[in-house]
């Protein structure tokens, strides 16, 4: 079978599922996509997204009040690495296009 390569970014939302995000990283990888974005709300993402060299943006909502920053999460994936970190993802495509252009 000949090799692929993806000629399109690609944005990768990750929740918590650690045997299930091993394997779309897998196959990610085997796409060699030219960029990947990794959008997480927690440090494990983050760092996972770091050690595969991808952009990774943190999602730090405040999840109880439903509104606004979470100074502990910003604080957290902040130290795990995020590249960019946003509040929610309201405007994702927008949001996603800026990041992978």
């Amino acid at each position: 079978m000949p090799e692929f390569q993806l000629t399109t970014p690609v944005a990768f939302i990750i929740f918590n599922r650690p045997d299930t995000t091993e394997r779309v990283f897998a196959e990610i990888a085997k796409a060699k996509p030219p960029k990947l974005l990794v959008v997480g709300d927690g440090p494990v993402e983050i760092r996972e997204a770091v050690r595969r060299d991808a952009l990774a943006l943190g999602v730090a909502s405040d999840e109880v009040a439903r509104a606004g920053w979470n100074d502990a999460k910003v604080a957290r994936l902040t130290r795990a690495g995020a590249h960019f970190l946003v509040e929610d993802l309201d405007p994702a495509d927008e949001l996603i296009g800026f990041l992978l252009s």
